[in-house]
């Protein structure tokens, strides 16, 4: 299972601006009382006009800048890769395993000629996608089992193949619990499973079970899958049997855990719940006028 690790006694986050054209920043915050820790790393996106302009992944952050592509270490914010990339259609990055890899083609609404490129510090190889439709707003990406999934509002999941480029459409089919059709937020859970909204769909059948009705994304984290939307948060394990819930009929912004503290982002604000036991820790507002994203 992939899952996202990052410091062990720092919490990492992406700070978001309040105006159009600054920086997003990398920032580690102190676990609990959430209040930043040394100084943050900007990352300049004021050029990216794509989908995705960065991932995380096994404790790394991979970020689309105007003139290149960076991989960056997420407990010392050193840059570990650098590729020059100069691509103003870039439409999305993301890590193949050890593998950068980015989409190009979104400089137009209606192209149809994209493009998946796999950089590796010795090398970078251009592969053509072949018969995928004009990627529009909203589309959600996910990369897994050495594919590129692109769920689209219709409900239905184009799946990019990352060595060939040749692309398969798919349309779930449920199994268990039924679920509204449409759009849904893509993610990998590892394990060949993919995550569209509070649906996992095994990729490999194209069976799809719905573990959380209400969920905007579920989020593989620490050997857990969490769920949150517009009922709350709710935890399973990583069989996906139901571990706990939290702030149930509440709407969640964004999830995080560290250090066994689940963090629940409403508005600007965290409320917090000891992991293991359920406990209510209270609400902190971050020291930062930014909106923060935690990673981890």
């Amino acid at each position: 299972m992939q899952v996202r690790r990052f410091s062990a006694t720092l919490l990492l986050a992406l700070l978001w601006p309040n105006t159009p054209g600054q920086p997003l920043r990398l920032q580690h915050f102190t676990p609990l009382s959430l209040r930043p820790v040394g100084p943050p790393l900007k990352l300049d996106y004021s050029a990216f006009t794509g989908f995705q302009s960065f991932a995380w992944r096994n404790g790394s952050v991979v970020v689309r800048l105007p003139e290149a592509i960076e991989v960056i270490d997420g407990s010392s914010f050193t840059v570990t890769e650098r590729f020059t990339f100069r691509r103003k259609d870039t439409c999305a990055v993301d890590l193949d395993g050890a593998t950068v890899v980015a989409l190009t083609g979104c400089g137009r609404a209606k192209s149809q000629a994209l493009t998946v490129w796999r950089l590796e510090p010795a090398s970078r190889r251009a592969i053509r996608v072949s018969r995928l439709a004009p990627l529009t707003w909203p589309v959600s990406l996910a990369v897994g089992d050495g594919d590129w999934f692109v769920a689209r509002g219709n409900g239905t999941v184009d799946v990019i193949d990352l060595q060939t480029g040749r692309v398969t459409t798919h349309r779930p089919r449920r199994t268990l619990a039924k679920g509204a059709a449409g759009y849904r937020e893509a993610s990998w859970l590892g394990e060949h499973r993919l995550a569209l909204g509070g649906t996992v769909v095994d990729v490999r059948t194209w069976r799809k079970r719905t573990i959380a009705l209400g969920a905007q994304r579920l989020e593989a984290i620490d050997g857990y899958v969490i769920a949150h939307g517009t009922n709350g948060i709710t935890v399973f394990d990583d069989s996906l049997d139901l571990y706990r819930r939290f702030a149930t009929g509440r709407v969640i912004d964004r999830v995080g855990l560290g250090g066994g503290v689940i963090y629940a982002q409403i508005g600007l604000a965290w409320d917090r719940w000891d992991l293991r036991t359920g406990r209510h820790l209270g609400i902190v507002l971050p020291d930062t006028p930014w909106l923060v994203q935690l990673l981890s």
